[in-house]
């Protein structure tokens, strides 16, 4: 038996279905298939694994991808790892394996992201001050408000209330509807 792009298991996959292609996936021996395809699978099951919420085999199998050979997938697990870290609010971990993502260009936006937002949560203001402010030009439109409050905090946090309410006034602009009682506090 063998696993190719054109059998169930991608097809499902494909469709979303990340129950059943799990269920497929499981059915395959990784020794049955050819070696080039045996990192995908690992990584395609993985992610199942992933979207069905079975997170610790998900963990496994995107280790397995890491301590692999360099592939289009090695950078993907990265990611998920990263993700996988920052779901169980193990930070630093989650800091490590985005920084690792986000040096292959399909991941670079989004880790740098996740990054900014993991030493944020760890307290590491002055390193939100700098490369937030770098980041919040180009950040995409509906990022931007979630990214002006931690920088924002980040400054009040240094006792720069002047930046801090200059970054703040970006998270409430058109979302007076959204704020909290806290926001209003704050």
């Amino acid at each position: 038996m063998s696993y190719d792009k054109d059998n169930r298991e991608a097809y499902i996959l494909e469709k979303g279905d990340y129950k059943e292609a799990a269920a497929q996936f499981s059915g395959l021996k990784e020794k049955d298939l050819y070696k080039s395809q045996r990192t995908e699978y690992v990584f395609k099951y993985a992610y199942c694994c992933m979207e069905n919420g079975d997170l610790d085999s998900a963990y496994s199998g995107f280790m397995d991808v890491n301590g692999r050979k360099l592939s289009d997938y090695t950078a993907p697990a990265h990611y998920a790892l990263g993700y996988i870290e920052y779901n169980r609010q193990n930070f630093p971990n989650a800091r490590e394996w985005f920084e690792r993502a986000a040096s292959d260009s399909r991941f670079a936006s989004n880790a740098s992201y996740y990054v900014l937002e993991c030493r944020f949560l760890m307290r590491d203001y002055p390193y939100v001050i700098e490369k937030g402010t770098e980041m919040f030009a180009d950040a995409p439109m509906d990022r931007k408000p979630h990214l002006a409050r931690i920088i924002s905090e980040s400054y009040l946090v240094g006792g720069d209330v002047e930046n801090a309410r200059k970054f703040y006034e970006h998270t409430i602009a058109g979302q007076e509807s959204r704020n909290t009682r806290a926001d209003w506090f704050y």
